[in-house]
């Protein structure tokens, strides 16, 4: 957590993985499986296709990437990203303005995923989905915005409103979430 630091947006960088400038992003980033879910991200930008000024990014690679191209091909809203290299890191987890972090029902209370760590440490704010009463939920409360698994009317609800700054910036820096 030492090598990510909450910075600015790198609107170049932003530029260069061909992400709009002025645009609103909503990242995933990590393996790309059946256990994240990601089908409701792809749902949730369906519901947004008509918002020029919101783009899902979906950073990774893993078995389910091809599935979710096919199932968002003929959305405007979603780009497909590699992996970045670690350098860069810290950097690509601030090209976003609000981070992702899907999960199946089945991977609930099973682990903390770790890509939670960087997410806290970039400073930006994060949408998870998650049930009241499971660690993740219980361990975020306060600390990122909640929707139940699979509800991609609420995601994209929470990432409108997100974008729209009707939500409180539950954003915190590294340490914070211990201290409470």
């Amino acid at each position: 957590l030492g090598h990510i630091r909450p910075s600015p947006t790198d609107f170049a960088y932003r530029e260069e993985l061909g992400l709009p400038r002025d645009a609103f992003v909503a990242l995933y980033s990590g393996n790309v499986g059946p256990k994240q879910g990601l089908d409701v991200v792809v749902e949730a930008a369906r519901l947004l296709a008509d918002r020029n000024d919101i783009v899902f990014a979906i950073a990774g690679a893993g078995p389910s990437l091809e599935g979710l191209r096919r199932q968002a091909a003929d959305l405007p809203n979603v780009r497909f990203l590699p992996f970045q290299p670690y350098a860069r890191l810290s950097q690509f987890l601030s090209v976003c303005d609000l981070h992702l972090l899907p999960q199946q029902a089945s991977a609930a209370d099973l682990v903390l995923p770790s890509k939670l760590g960087g997410m806290l440490a970039s400073g930006r704010p994060i949408l998870v989905t998650a049930e009241p009463g499971t660690e993740l939920a219980d361990f975020l409360a306060g600390a990122a915005t909640l929707v139940s698994r699979g509800d991609a009317a609420a995601m994209a609800d929470a990432v409108r409103r997100h974008q729209s700054g009707s939500l409180p910036d539950t954003s915190v820096r590294c340490g914070q979430l211990a201290a409470t």
